[in-house]
């Protein structure tokens, strides 16, 4: 599984265009579609994941401070009102949600770097436009 970084370090040589072959560059666009399109099913998968143990955690920390835990009970009581403030100190929920807000990070990278070799077609086509109009063609 790849970190953030390392996906950011990955799309910074992946997607620079060299436009002395754009040939080359135009050609290898659905592969990276393909590749990254892959690196999205994956980590969206793993998303859902951390996402359900956040959840059953969640659910676990809740009934341990409401007192509701078959197996470890909090010694002290907490009023209704004050359970969310104990729940986002929780150390064990905070290192979840950690996990899950890492994961939507990675997510709506890939998401943003598809949208991005979509339009690299675009980008493509309109440096040849743009180089036709320098040299005095079209």
């Amino acid at each position: 599984m790849k970190t953030l970084e390392e996906l950011m370090k990955m799309t910074d040589k992946d997607l620079k265009v060299d436009d002395t072959e754009i040939d080359r560059e135009s050609l290898s666009t659905p592969y990276l579609y393909d590749k990254y399109l892959k690196f999205y099913i994956y980590h969206k998968k793993n998303l859902k994941k951390v996402m359900r143990e956040y959840d059953s955690l969640y659910k676990d920390r809740w009934e341990y401070y409401t007192g509701k835990h078959d197996i470890e009970v909090y010694d002290k009581v907490i009023l209704k009102g004050d359970l969310h403030i104990y729940m986002k100190a929780d150390q064990m929920v905070q290192t979840v949600s950690e996990e899950v807000n890492e994961s939507e990070n990675i997510v709506e990278f890939l998401e943003k770097t598809l949208k991005n070799i979509e339009n690299r077609g675009w980008a493509l086509k309109n440096l040849i436009e743009w180089r036709k109009f320098l040299s005095g063609v079209g």
